[in-house]
């Protein structure tokens, strides 16, 4: 597995953080302070002020025209919706920042379309609480749920040894038991390396067609760049560019950790797509600037044309930081309905003297064309890892973060039901608050078009893996519950990824992760489920099964487990790709219960296996790579 390093008197406004929803444990709760800011977006100083400012003043043109575009995008009018936009764009005084960019070569994609036949054969899930999405080593992995169907969506970043990493996205149509491979990527240079955890996907629909826009953060020539993929599910046609804003070719400039949101929510064939990126640039004397960039497709179904917007000077989406630090930079971007207006709502937050302990918000209500409201929220302690999710329809978002509170870092979030545009409308909440835990890597995802209903998941420093989420009210936590009792969770590649399934089930629970090192990805699904439901009374299984071997990729050991519900004669075999027998692992009667074999293959070659179980009542064969 690949590895490399990521780089006074105020007018205070006291905010009461009671909590929205009910935490683990008393304390911690300290105030939270808010305020507004305005001018340039530095952290350095970011003119604290109790005074909202008045930038959304728009004229009554403007507001009309904002009324007019809301209601053609409604209607699904793309021509009316184009127009409108264009005399919004003359009104703002939009000059659209060039890609200036022609030679997709030069960031290492040796091929910008491409198209797939996918496989159609999904991988089986091994037990009732987690199937594998696929085998392999992995840099991130990702999952997104949709009001609009009840597939869920999965994609990877794919670590592949002397030649040039893959991005894939997988669809499951029966609630996370089953993957279904959808489409590949694989045109990059043969030294392109994914970085590790950046990767977030999109899916949107209108009824027609299904697109998956998956956005990633890689290495090229020693340089930090940001794919933005759009899968077609229908043609399975890929189409592949980089988030450059002119800045592919230039040595002192990075961009990485791209996020992505729509806001399919609202509407279906008019359905614009929200992207940010941290952006690092090399300044005179060593500094460094970093900031949040935006852009964004307003047709997506049609073209792949992205509109880079930076309102504030260049400087970003509002926020920026000057220093000589290599921090890396956590930002996100949410999409929430408030009232009739849309809206688009930032994160920023890194390590520094002037962002230690500071959130930093930024909002805006006309698609980010002109200067967005900025706030900061001011901790008592130390926060990194920022993200924010949004309920879309309705105007709830809650911002998540690590909190340092001695001797552990905690995951806290900060709820608004009211979109978040006020100092007095936001209320604090721990999904995770206990001595005993410490999360190293955090993730949140909004259930689309619910009032208040959040999922979280976190995998804390000993790897084991946590879920938790919201009722639909917003004002409670369900029990947290421990992922898997077999694996622990990744804590330095891919991680664990909070969903949910939107169907009619009883237990809509659902992450996807990677194991230690980033090996496998998998899915588990009804967590709340007793686990006995597989069993009868007297802990038997109820049903025949074969699990899927780990580790697999493995070298030279696994560990292969299967159910049998009664007694019977059992073989286990191994067989190379081209089918003959090279180890017999059991041939003779077993007892009813769960069993494991450990298969070693330090004779063996590196390559692709089959193991097969085989009794009088079951057959079953199962893939495992061995990689010396």
């Amino acid at each position: 597995m690949k590895k490399f390093i990521v780089f006074f008197t105020f007018f205070i406004v006291a905010v009461s953080s009671y909590p929205a929803f009910t935490q683990d444990k008393p304390g911690g709760n300290e105030t939270v302070q808010y305020f507004f800011s305005n001018g340039s977006g530095s952290t350095e100083n970011p003119i604290l002020t109790s005074v909202r400012p008045t930038e959304f003043n728009y004229s009554i043109e403007k507001q009309n025209l904002l009324t007019q575009l809301d209601q053609a995008r409604i209607n699904g009018d793309l021509i009316s919706s184009s127009r409108i936009q264009d005399q919004l764009n003359e009104i703002d005084g939009i000059q659209y920042l060039s890609d200036g960019f022609t030679n997709p070569v030069d960031a290492g994609m040796l091929e910008t379309e491409q198209h797939f036949t996918a496989n159609e054969t999904p991988f089986y899930a091994p037990n009732y609480f987690r199937s594998t999405v696929q085998g392999g080593a992995f840099w991130s992995v990702a999952t997104f749920s949709s009001n609009r169907t009840s597939a869920i969506f999965a994609a990877v970043t794919e670590y592949v040894s002397g030649g040039g990493d893959m991005l894939k996205v997988y669809i499951s149509y029966d609630n996370g038991i089953n993957w279904v491979l959808k489409g590949t990527y694989n045109g990059f240079a043969t030294t392109v390396d994914y970085r590790a955890g950046e990767l977030d996907i999109e899916a949107i629909t209108n009824g027609t067609d299904t697109l998956v826009f998956a956005v990633a953060g890689y290495n090229y020539n020693g340089h930090a760049l940001s794919q933005i993929a759009k899968f077609n599910i229908v043609t399975g046609i890929v189409n592949s560019t980089h988030y450059s804003a002119g800045t592919a070719t230039n040595d002192s400039v990075s961009t990485y950790n791209p996020k992505i949101t729509s806001d399919n929510t609202q509407y279906s064939s008019s359905v614009y797509i929200y992207l940010s990126v941290a952006r690092d640039s090399l300044m005179p004397g060593g500094l460094k600037k970093k900031s949040l960039w935006y852009a964004y497709l307003t047709t997506p179904f049609t073209t792949f044309d992205i509109t880079y917007r930076s309102p504030n000077n260049l400087n970003g989406f509002y926020w920026n930081s000057i220093d000589s630090s290599s921090t890396y930079l956590y930002q996100d971007i949410a999409y929430t309905r408030v009232g009739n207006t849309n809206r688009l709502y930032t994160v920023y937050n890194h390590e520094g003297f002037f962002t230690d302990k500071k959130l930093y918000l930024a909002f805006s209500d006309d698609y980010g064309a002109t200067l967005p409201t900025g706030l900061t929220m001011i901790e008592t302690q130390n926060v990194l890892s920022a993200k924010i999710a949004a309920n879309g329809n309705n105007p709830n978002l809650c911002i998540g973060y690590r909190r340092f509170f001695g001797p552990d870092w905690d995951y806290r979030c900060q709820y608004s039901a009211t979109g978040g545009d006020s100092l007095t409308n936001f209320t604090a909440s721990y999904p995770e608050y206990t001595s005993a835990q410490s999360p190293v890597l955090i993730d949140l995802q909004s259930i689309k078009n619910t009032n208040g209903g959040f999922v979280f998941s976190w995998v804390n420093s000993d790897g084991e893996m946590r879920y938790r989420r919201t009722n639909t009210a917003g004002s409670t936590y369900n029990t947290s519950i421990k992922v898997d009792d077999l694996l622990l969770g990744d804590i330095n590649f891919g991680g664990i990824k909070a969903g949910y399934i939107n169907s009619n089930t009883s237990d809509s629970s659902l992450v996807v992760w990677s194991s230690s090192s980033g090996v496998g990805a998998y899915c588990s699904y009804n967590l709340y489920t007793p686990v006995g439901v597989d069993d009868d009374e007297n802990g038997i299984p109820l049903v025949y099964s074969l699990e899927q071997n780990y580790p697999n990729p493995f070298n030279p050991s696994t560990t292969i487990k299967f159910s049998i519900p009664e007694q019977t004669n059992v073989t286990l075999k191994i067989f190379n790709s081209i089918g003959q027998e090279v180890a017999s692992l059991l041939n003779g009667q077993m007892t009813a219960g769960n069993h494991s074999v450990d298969f070693n293959a330090s004779k063996l070659s590196s390559g692709v296996y089959f193991y097969r179980i085989d009794s009088p009542s079951f057959t079953s064969t199962k893939k495992m790579i061995l990689i010396k």
